[in-house]
């Protein structure tokens, strides 16, 4: 290099020196903050994930939960059915108030069946025969 050479990149280092300083600060920062970057991307790989794991277990809480209620109102049906079959060999008809307290011994006895049984028996005044399978 010669000495006008040197020269001429001296009075254009002078005159743009901004555009230097601002190479320079972007080379120096992204040094220092590479290593953060790093870390800021396994933090949000592993907030993802975590996201993905609750999502999946609220999904299926939700699904067991509508099984569980469908469960319920199965055995409701069910129960609802043979007493309206019981009272009718009884020449007696289920009122409205007697489903809802069956229903509420349904939710809690919590799908005990015995528990079931007896409470209704004491509620409605008769007791459950169990069928012999031929």
């Amino acid at each position: 290099m010669t000495l006008f050479t040197i020269k001429k990149i001296w009075l254009w280092a002078k005159h743009n020196w901004v555009v230097i300083a601002l190479v320079l600060y972007t080379i120096v920062m992204w040094f220092v903050f590479r290593k953060n970057a790093d870390a800021a991307l396994e933090v949000l790989a592993a907030k993802r994930k975590s996201y993905d794991d609750q999502m999946k277990a609220l999904k299926k809480s939700h699904h067991d939960e509508i099984l569980k209620k469908n469960e319920l109102i199965e055995t409701y049906q069910k129960v609802i059915d043979e007493i309206e079959k019981k009272f009718e060999e009884q020449e007696r008809k289920l009122e409205e108030e007697q489903k809802e307290r069956v229903k509420e011994i349904i939710v809690t006895s919590k799908r005990k069946p015995d528990v079931i049984k007896k409470e209704i028996e004491e509620a409605l005044g008769f007791t459950f025969i169990t069928p012999i399978d031929p």
